[in-house]
């Protein structure tokens, strides 16, 4: 029902994430899904992805892909199961990221 009012959907991530408690915007996501809450367009925040889920997966594969397109530092403190300075390989954006 949530989903039928809202017109704004390619922001609707952005407006929870800066109106919701972390609690509440976690179980949204739970709940909606990622690829029904996110726009890569606003890919710019902090992720928390568990790569056996598939849509967490599918987040994860496209935030590579971006991370190789768009200029710049990208990716910025990212960790790896608890790895810090852990860096994004190449595999990843080439497709080939552990499940």
């Amino acid at each position: 029902m949530l989903l039928n009012i809202i017109l704004v959907l390619d922001i609707l991530l952005v407006m929870i994430l800066e109106k919701w408690p972390c609690r509440d915007v976690n179980e949204a996501i739970h709940r909606i899904g990622w690829l029904n809450n996110w726009n890569p367009m606003y890919a710019e925040m902090e992720y928390t992805l568990h790569l056996e889920m598939w849509e967490e997966y599918q987040v994860t594969s496209i935030l590579a892909q971006l991370g190789d397109i768009e200029p710049g530092e990208n990716w910025i403190e990212e960790s790896y199961n608890n790895i810090f300075e852990w860096q994004l390989p190449l595999s990843w954006v080439q497709g080939r990221i552990p499940h």
